[in-house]
Order: structure tokens, then C-alpha cells, then sequence
């Protein structure tokens, strides 16, 4: 079976909504789940529900793929890290 990379995922929510200048609490409204799920997933774990998964990758309006997210490499957590750098959040 394959693992959840929750830091791609993660990186995924983030990006979307520094780019529609959201907050985390807009965003957990948006995708109808709690803001904690958020906090907890930007920590690390554990995993959300099928339910809230589903939900979160509607909000990604990525046509619900989970490829992006299931063993992704450490390489995007890192490339990541880089781009809010270069932006000066980091």
C-alpha cells in the first residue's frame, strides 16, 4: 500500500492558498474541514480521514488525482523550501 506524503500535500494547500491569499482558517472553510486538520497535517500527522481527503483534494481542484501525494519525492518538500526563501518567508 502505498503512504500519504502529507509534506506534499501539505505544500499543495499552501501554494494554492498563497495564491488566492487566503487564510488557513478560509481554507478549512472553504474545504469544510477543521483548521486543526490543517495545523495537524503541516505538522506532520497523522493522516486525514478518506472524507476530509476527498474534501482537501476538492478544494486542490485537481480532478481528485492523489498521484501528487501517494511516495512523492522529498524533493518537492525541498524545492518548497527553497521558493519561500527566495520570497522571503521562510
Amino acid at each position: 500500500m502505498a503512504a500519504l506524503d502529507l509534506d506534499a500535500l501539505y505544500v499543495a494547500l499552501d501554494r494554492r492558498r498563497r495564491a488566492h491569499r487566503m487564510s488557513w482558517r478560509a481554507v478549512a472553510a472553504q474545504a469544510g474541514v477543521s483548521p486543526s486538520l490543517l495545523t495537524r497535517i503541516g505538522r506532520g500527522g497523522p493522516a486525514p480521514s478518506a472524507d476530509n481527503l476527498v474534501r482537501l483534494l476538492g478544494w486542490l481542484d485537481n480532478g481528485f488525482d492523489l498521484a501528487p501525494y501517494v511516495d512523492a519525492p522529498v524533493r518537492a518538500a525541498a524545492d518548497y523550501a527553497d521558493e519561500r526563501r527566495a520570497a522571503g518567508e521562510a
